[in-house]
């Protein structure tokens, strides 16, 4: 069963790891690896600190992370990375579906909206969003293409 939890101080270096995943950099807005370094430092300045950043794990072991950041508060921005093991499975769709469920509870005051910023080029996560309740809303720079949730206001 997959199981959410919020990440803590003791999940920064398998958010590393995931971070640099090289499938997942290659569709990164910044595909160059993340020195740990760095990584610690935003970890601990910027990770740890938001309420919607969620670790899921099957059978005790990590398979990903989705997190929910924002700047202005209202409208957020949703960012996923599925293990290597785990994609293939449908634990993509899972995870994004619970993460969006404890979002919402979350948040069931605010009425933003949730974006996600997919490169063209990335068919499984293009596939994995429209899936969920997303649409295209538009292209953006660098080849991104920018996805709206249409399921319920958040």
């Amino acid at each position: 069963m997959l199981v959410l939890r919020k990440v803590k101080d003791s999940d920064v270096r398998v958010v590393f790891d995931l971070a640099n995943d090289k499938t997942y950099r290659a569709f990164s807005k910044n595909s160059a690896q993340i020195p740990f370094s760095k990584h610690l430092e935003w970890f601990k300045t910027r990770a740890i600190i938001n309420p919607y950043f969620y670790i899921f794990e099957l059978n005790n072991s990590p398979v990903g992370i989705v997190r929910f950041d924002s700047a202005d508060g209202l409208d957020f921005y949703v960012s996923i990375v599925v293990s290597v093991q785990a994609r293939g499975r449908g634990c993509g769709s899972q995870m994004l579906k619970l993460a969006l469920s404890e979002f919402k509870l979350a948040n069931f005051e605010i009425k933003g909206t949730v974006y996600a910023e997919v490169h063209r080029d990335n068919a499984p996560s293009r596939k994995l969003f429209e899936k969920n309740s997303f649409t295209m809303e538009s292209d953006v720079q660098d080849n991104f293409i920018r996805y709206k949730f249409q399921g319920r206001n958040v």
